[in-house]
């Protein structure tokens, strides 16, 4: 049985959009991690809030192992749901030590039991040395620790996470999503993570759901999204992404040669054909023809941008020993492992 599972969910804020969320469904297994990814707006924030219990939905259901926290009719308090949650700004309490911050949420124990907890979790997260501290007196990272040490002190069921990086410098970043993978499976606890961030999703998801404008487009582990994008907005989204027009006949052909219709697209549709740049291989060749238009110099990668007779470009990721100049004349290769396709937006429209 699933641990928690949306029902056809949706919301409404009238006056920051017309659908925050829109009939939503997915499931959170035991001990997984699942990612909501998406941009601004999309409506990660108010799906990890109405399975808190912060808010409402409109329609549908939510459950706990097979029970219904909301829907038809049926209303349990966040307090009530053993749902834990970190907030994006920690909402730590300025005037209590980290001690008293963890034991917060912490009720019908003793005062020694309350505090023997707060202690082991505040291990767990390698903050009991600075148990006596006030907030104001750690660094960011820091107080990230101590509010998932608050979170997961009373022994959540759920822990759920929105954007819990977002204050924090890039080597910190990188350093706390680490030890939060860490945390999350030595404790067996099962976890969903709002971010923006497709590299946090990655490091951090088993399953990554991507919603856009209120719609779960696609919800795949990390590979699936990447290497079969089931809709265009999936495939722009995660990784870099690139597109060149083809015409489906006994396969797709494109300036690039002919590709499998791995899709199965009618004859004759006009389409886009999808390459990343870890699939594009360059060669200089006086009849190449793609023309190199500039080098960007990553640290370990280089990343061409390469025009095509079209006008088209394709970029292409290499070594960063790999050095062609720009107006380069190369012959352009692609690694297809699936062929996607995807009815372009004018044959579509």
């Amino acid at each position: 049985m699933s641990l928690i599972t949306l029902e056809d969910i949706s919301k409404t804020h009238a006056r920051i959009a017309p659908v925050a969320v829109s009939h939503v469904s997915f499931t959170l297994g035991e001990r997984e991690i699942l990612a909501l990814l998406g941009p601004s707006g999309s409506g990660k924030t108010t799906t990890l809030r109405m399975i808190a219990g912060f808010d409402r939905p409109d329609s549908g259901r939510i459950l706990l192992h097979g029970a219904p926290l909301s829907g038809d009719g049926m209303w349990i308090e966040p307090e009530q749901r053993r749902i834990g949650m970190v907030f994006q700004d920690y909402a730590l309490f300025p005037h209590l030590t980290l001690l008293e911050n963890v034991m917060f949420g912490l009720r019908g124990q003793s005062r020694k039991d309350r505090e023997d907890t707060a202690r082991r979790v505040l291990a767990a997260v390698g903050m009991e040395e600075m148990a006596a501290r006030y907030p104001h007196e750690i660094s960011g990272g820091q107080q990230q620790r101590v509010a998932l040490a608050r979170a997961l002190a009373p022994n959540p069921l759920v822990l759920l996470l929105d954007e819990p990086f977002s204050n924090l410098d890039s080597d910190m970043r990188a350093e706390m999503r680490e030890e939060l993978l860490r945390i999350l499976r030595e404790s067996d606890t099962s976890a969903i993570i709002v971010t923006h961030d497709q590299e946090e999703a990655f490091t951090l998801a088993d399953r990554i759901g991507i919603l856009n404008r209120g719609v779960l487009e696609q919800i795949s582990e990390p590979e699936v999204l990447y290497r079969q994008p089931r809709t265009r907005f999936v495939a722009e989204f995660v990784g870099r992404s690139d597109f060149i027009p083809g015409v489906v006949c006994d396969g797709i052909e494109t300036e690039l040669g002919k590709f499998p219709n791995d899709p199965g697209l009618p004859a004759d549709t006009r389409v886009d054909v999808l390459v990343r740049p870890d699939e594009v291989d360059l060669e200089p060749a006086e009849d190449g023809l793609g023309v190199v238009a500039r080098r960007r110099f990553r640290g370990a990668e280089n990343l061409y941008l390469v025009t095509l007779p079209s006008g088209a470009h394709v970029r292409s990721s290499q070594p960063s020993t790999y050095v062609l100049p720009a107006g380069t004349r190369v012959r352009v290769t692609v690694r297809h492992a699936d062929v996607i396709a995807f009815p372009c937006a004018a044959a579509s429209s």
